[in-house]
């Protein structure tokens, strides 16, 4: 996990009225807590998602009190909620479906993550964890506000082109009007304008 993510306040102050939506909640790096003082900024709900059933446990005390009247938790498969979403967005972060980092390797805590997404009826790879990212960015396009900001965690530039997580997200979104504000740290921010 990169820590460009703490970039995006630097980015908030022309976002239009919406939400703020984590895909794939804070694994003790401090983003849930980050995008909910984000959200209370703005005055606005905080969204997080994640397909770990214990997840409203551990975010019960890394995010603090002041900022829980704004946050939602919500167990679920990211793409499958993306379907549905109803609520407009400003602020947008994905991070969820892990990245193998190096692979062939097969290091433990890869071979750890592959058994828990099999466990769950999902197989841990680096195209379906790029088609899990961008399936769910194009769920959510009509969904954007005019001006929003959308941030890609384990994406970086390699020989020219964007790999990691949001390495198919990064062209979408630029032919959709989207252009990219940093790219730093293993992450990518993203912004639009209208």
């Amino acid at each position: 996990m990169g820590s460009c993510y703490k970039q995006v306040q630097n980015y908030i102050g022309a976002v239009s009225d919406g939400i703020v939506l984590e895909i794939g909640s804070d694994r003790h790096e401090g983003s849930s807590s980050y995008f909910a003082d984000i959200a209370k900024q703005l005055n606005t709900k905080f969204i997080t998602l994640d397909l770990d059933e214990h997840m409203s446990q551990h975010l019960s005390y890394r995010i603090p009190g002041y900022l829980k009247q704004h946050t939602r938790f919500i167990h679920c498969d990211g793409t499958e909620w993306t379907k549905t979403c109803k609520h407009q967005i400003s602020v947008l972060y994905l991070d969820n479906f892990d990245w193998d980092w190096e692979v062939g390797t097969w290091k433990s805590r890869i071979e750890e993550q592959r058994v828990w997404y099999q466990e769950r009826g999902i197989e841990m790879n680096n195209v379906n964890c790029q088609v899990a990212h961008l399936t769910q960015m194009q769920n959510l396009l009509l969904n954007m506000t005019d001006n929003c900001i959308v941030c890609l965690d384990d994406t970086y530039l390699h020989n020219g082109v964007y790999i990691g997580k949001g390495g198919a997200v990064v062209p979408y979104l630029l032919v959709n009007g989207f252009e990219i504000l940093l790219t730093q740290d293993y992450g990518v921010i993203m912004g639009r304008t209208k």
